[in-house]
């Protein structure tokens, strides 16, 4: 229950988060959480939606696998990478047998320029446009970054609005929000 944004403009990538947890006892509190949705570990940023544990591990546990330079960055993030987060989250207790497949949890990702939207059975979206959304809110952000993307204001303006729109219409999406970027390199 959240909204994660991807934004990728020039040289930068940027991603922005709203601050609301839901309780899992189906009561539908909100909550505002204090871990962060959004964070950077390395060169890449991560955007966590669902479990709160996932972004934990990802964030303390998750060792970042080197990238060997013969592999592009989609053949890195599909294989070498996914395959040490999913060992991760098996050591971490975090993983879970469903109808004898193995899923995890969803994140939005931005490395090297691309944006990646990583699914519970750790599918990897791949996308090219310069925007992607994830969460129960990511409908309304994008229509918002869809008027806004051709817009003369600054990216960081563009997220912080596309996530006021998604929290007027979604009541799991709260502020207060962030944003975080980073150089493409």
């Amino acid at each position: 229950m959240t909204c994660i944004i991807g934004y990728i403009d020039k040289d930068r990538m940027y991603l922005g988060g709203d601050s609301a947890a839901v309780t899992p006892d189906f009561n539908y509190y909100i909550l505002n959480k204090e871990d962060e949705k959004i964070f950077r570990k390395g060169n890449i940023l991560f955007g966590i939606t669902g479990s709160g544990r996932m972004g934990q591990i990802i964030r303390h546990s998750f060792k970042i696998p080197r990238h060997p330079r013969k592999l592009s960055d989609t053949e890195y993030i599909c294989s070498i990478f996914i395959d040490a987060l999913r060992n991760c989250f098996k050591e971490s207790g975090y993983s879970r047998i469903r109808d004898n497949e193995e899923a995890g949890g969803c994140f939005l990702m931005l490395y090297r320029g691309t944006i990646y939207k990583v699914w519970e059975d750790f599918q990897v979206g791949i996308y090219t446009s310069v925007f992607e959304t994830f969460g129960a809110g990511g409908d309304f952000a994008k229509g918002a970054l869809e008027i806004l993307k051709d817009m003369e204001i600054l990216v960081i303006d563009k997220i912080d609005r596309a996530l006021q729109v998604s929290a007027k219409y979604n009541a799991s999406v709260q502020p207060p929000f962030k944003v975080i970027s980073l150089p493409i390199k």
